[in-house]
């Protein structure tokens, strides 16, 4: 596979931003795909940099790939110290964006955010994700290990495979290929907050398998639309109040189909990941010819009373139902009977927050995510991400909902458990980050626990002995096309990785 020279200019959107040799690497990322579980392109990347600086490098059957880094001036004696980040994105664009996640690079542009009555810099992406989730913490590391000058220990630059659809390269992780007992992972999103503790969780996948039927001539298919809504990440936004599209467009049909003499359910299409706040969501159905217009009187009534609750948090959000046309003979739909009993399961779905913790004020300590659904009239699937900081509770959460659409027929299975990560108080990186962080910007930071699944809670039970410390800087609306990174935190989150880095030397 071609690797992307590094000595091509800058993208213009990057020209002048600072640290340079981090911009630059992420100029590089920005234009490799890399989905998850299609991270082939950056791993190549990778070894290429490590051959040409002479890095050893070592790579596990999972797609984990590291590449190590002899330390430099004062801590070129050092113990050695992990650098982590993972090397997937979410892959997310507009609707009208023609876009290819398997071979075209994300467009990146500069603007501005009004913080606080201030204009902010920002860098984001044309109509896609931009991937500073993770690519700016990746890119961090590399230029740790290429900016001439810099003391710093042995590194072992960690980069993991397809954290954002199951963390299964740190689940499976070989152990050996880590030697450092303390770890920076470089995955946080908020500027001025060091994290020390994350949520656990695991994705509940619901399936059914229908033996659809012909309706006569009497019914008539029609589709509802919910589209524009902001989404966000199915963990440090879930508390934001913003609308699941999926969730939403579910518990309106529902409404409208009780009210109907007759419904069927044709096709589902909503969400595209389980840790992503669903955008958008499309469900075409039948209703005899009869009904056809009280059901547009009813989506428009329940749309409305929708459209001032989302308000608020979605002031984007629109909703188109129409009469559709149906080449051919395709009158296939799931039996009227079975549409509204899964109809009123999924609509029961707790979806959000359930609840916040007692031992951190303003943390959530347990959510859910309907993140997908998908189907037609022979198969419908749906995919929920729990999340808690009570592993027990993701348990019994998933149970419940488990019971309830098994009942209706569905073959429920489980996957990407992924445990929490437990504060520390002792941790002598944290005290290492308190102090750099106060010299630095004359103030204390934040210390937190994170409502997402950080790979620090998988890494902890793999390495035994490892001392971990989290921090990032200012990314909002990570997995949507509104992603953006404040230009002036990457400087500072940069500053603050550099003298932590420097300290650490012994």
């Amino acid at each position: 596979m071609e690797v992307f020279p590094t000595d091509v200019d800058l993208d213009t959107a990057l020209e002048g931003l600072d640290p340079e040799p981090l911009w630059r690497q992420f100029d590089v990322l920005r234009r490799i795909p890399r989905a998850s579980t299609n991270e082939e392109g950056v791993r190549c990347y990778l070894r290429a940099l490590a051959d040409a600086h002479g890095w050893e490098r070592d790579e596990d059957s999972a797609g984990n790939i590291v590449l190590r880094v002899p330390g430099r001036g004062a801590g070129a004696r050092s113990s050695s110290l992990a650098i982590q980040g993972h090397m997937d994105m979410v892959c997310v664009k507009d609707d009208n964006r023609e876009h290819d996640f398997a071979s075209d690079p994300i467009e990146v542009t500069r603007s501005t955010v009004m913080v606080g009555g201030e204009p902010r810099p920002v860098l984001c992406a044309v109509g896609t994700s931009l991937g500073s989730d993770n690519a700016i913490g990746c890119c961090a590391g590399l230029a740790l290990g290429l900016t001439p000058g810099l003391d710093h220990p042995p590194l072992e630059l960690l980069f993991t495979a397809d954290e954002e659809s199951g963390m299964t390269g740190a689940t499976n992780l070989d152990s050996k290929m880590i030697r450092s007992r303390r770890l920076l992972n470089l995955d946080a999103e908020e500027h001025g907050s060091l994290y020390v503790g994350c949520a656990g969780g695991r994705d509940l996948v619901a399936e059914w398998d229908f033996v659809g039927v012909e309706l006569g001539a009497e019914w008539e298919p029609v589709a509802f639309e919910l589209f524009n809504l902001r989404g966000g990440h199915s963990g440090v936004d879930i508390d934001k109040g913003r609308a699941n599209a999926a969730v939403e467009s579910l518990r309106l049909i529902r409404g409208v189909a009780a009210d109907l003499d007759g419904f069927a359910l044709r096709s589902v299409e909503s969400g595209g990941f389980s840790n992503a706040i669903p955008r958008f969501c499309r469900i075409e159905f039948w209703v005899l010819r009869e009904d056809l217009s009280r059901c547009e009187r009813y989506v428009r009534d329940f749309a409305d009373a929708l459209m001032l609750r989302a308000g608020v948090t979605d002031p984007s959000a629109d909703w188109e139902f129409q009469r559709i046309s149906l080449h051919g003979e395709d009158r296939a739909a799931i039996a009227p009977a079975a549409s509204l009993e899964v109809l009123r399961a999924l609509a029961s779905v707790q979806d959000g927050v359930f609840a916040w913790s007692e031992a951190v004020d303003g943390l959530v300590e347990t959510s859910s995510n309907v993140g997908v659904v998908e189907g037609d009239s022979r198969r419908l699937r749906v995919e929920i991400l729990s999340r808690s900081s009570v592993d027990e509770e993701v348990l019994r959460i998933q149970q419940k909902m488990s019971s309830m659409l098994e009942h209706t027929g569905a073959t429920v299975t489980f996957h990407g458990a992924y445990p929490g990560w437990t504060a520390d108080p002792g941790n002598p990186l944290l005290e290492a980050a308190e102090r750099a962080y106060e010299r630095l910007f004359g103030e204390p930071p934040k210390v937190k626990a994170i409502h997402a699944g950080l790979e620090c809670g998988i890494l902890g039970e793999r390495l035994d002995g490892l001392d971990m410390l989290s921090f990032g800087p200012e990314i909002w609306n990570a997995h949507t096309t509104d992603e953006l990174v404040f230009v002036k935190s990457v400087s500072a989150f940069w500053s603050l990785l550099t003298t932590l880095v420097h300290d650490l030397c012994e």
